[in-house]
């Protein structure tokens, strides 16, 4: 079980000052070349691991704990495949 940073940062602020994210579990919304390939139109850079530079993870389906823990170890917030979406469409509304 993941337990967040006491004060986690909002994601849309996050995803406006761009950085890196790191992945894991399947995405369900779309794969991961598509993914990535919304990461970096929001100005983001994709990692495959977590380091005190990760800016979030995005947790899919069935992430790997490993993953999860080290980023409870750096403070890194973890946000779902829902939360990111939500945030996405906050900044930039569909039309």
């Amino acid at each position: 079980m993941y337990r967040q940073p006491s004060e986690r940062p909002a994601l849309t602020e996050i995803l406006q000052r761009g950085g890196a994210v790191s992945l894991t579990g399947e995405l369900t919304s779309c794969d991961r070349m598509t993914a990535m390939e919304i990461f970096e139109a929001l100005g983001l850079d994709v990692s495959g691991s977590i380091s005190s530079r990760t800016a979030f993870l995005l947790c899919g389906a069935n992430p790997q704990q490993r993953k999860i823990d080290r980023a409870a170890e750096l403070s890194v917030p973890a946000f779902t495949e829902a939360e990111f979406w939500a945030a996405v469409d906050e900044i930039h509304p569909p039309e």
